[in-house]
């Protein structure tokens, strides 16, 4: 499952646009052919990141990012490759990586990121420059109005 920002819903793949496969919306993109190729494009990426994912857990870490970059790339709004990729990342000890999409899921998705402090996997990443980083622009983030950027 993930969630649509722009539809405020949690989707699985199997039902994402089967309410637009039908020939009578191909003006707008509903046709089959259509809907089939995004389908396949999130498919894809949601494959990608279980490989990610398991490729960290056999500790074959560039196969890891490979992945879990092609499940970005494939979808951005895709959590669960984000989450992935953010794994890889400290793993690298890539922490300006790790910052860069906690922001981007926080400001593009709109997911609240817990204290990471209180999280051991997180221990490098949270004595590091770039934590003290993205704690600013988490901050910054925060007190903005509803509305701007």
């Amino acid at each position: 499952y993930f969630y649509l920002p722009h539809r405020g819903e949690t989707r699985g793949i199997g039902g994402l646009f089967a309410d637009d496969v039908n020939d009578a919306h191909a003006e707008v993109g509903g046709s089959f052919e259509h809907c089939f190729g995004l389908i396949r494009r999130i498919g894809d990426a949601y494959l990608d990141t279980l490989g990610a994912i398991a490729s960290l857990q056999l500790k074959r870490s560039a196969d890891a990012e490979e992945r879990a970059r092609r499940a970005v790339l494939a979808e951005p709004t895709l959590e669960s490759a984000r989450w992935a990729l953010i794994e890889v990342l400290l793993a690298k000890q890539d922490f300006g990586g790790v910052a860069e999409h906690l922001l981007y899921l926080e400001q593009s998705l709109g997911i609240s990121i817990a204290d990471l402090t209180k999280l051991p996997k997180y221990a490098e990443f949270v004595s590091s420059d770039s934590y003290q980083h993205w704690m600013r622009s988490h901050q910054a983030s925060a007190t903005q109005p509803a509305g701007k950027p």
